[in-house]
Formats: C-alpha cells, sequence, structure tokens
C-alpha cells in the first residue's frame, strides 16, 4: 500500500486574531500566554508548529 502524506493547509500564523493564538497557547500547556504581546504569542505558536512537524517527519 502506498502511503501519502497529509497535507493540512492553515492561514499563516501571522494572520491569525489574538484569540485564535492565545487557544492554540493554551492547549499546548504555554505558561504566561495571557500575559504576552501578539508578537511573542506568534513566536510561540511558530515553536509549536515547528515541533508538531519534527514529530510527524519522525
Amino acid at each position: 500500500m502506498d502511503e501519502k502524506p497529509v497535507v493540512i493547509n492553515i492561514p499563516a500564523v501571522e494572520t491569525w486574531n489574538i484569540t485564535a493564538l492565545r487557544h492554540a497557547c493554551k492547549k499546548n500547556k504555554i505558561k504566561g500566554y495571557s500575559k504576552m504581546t501578539q508578537e511573542q504569542l506568534i513566536a510561540e505558536v511558530n515553536k509549536i508548529i515547528f515541533r508538531l512537524s519534527e514529530k510527524v517527519e519522525k
């Protein structure tokens, strides 16, 4: 059986509103997310996505 990768298209994190950014941080147990600026939240969400992509590649 041929395995095909699953591709999930999401909008660029930079376009997410602050509520969505905070929700992603909350679900991933990022400490202090409620006091972060939008730029800090974007950086944290990008880190989350990077960690997830590393897990998938293994």
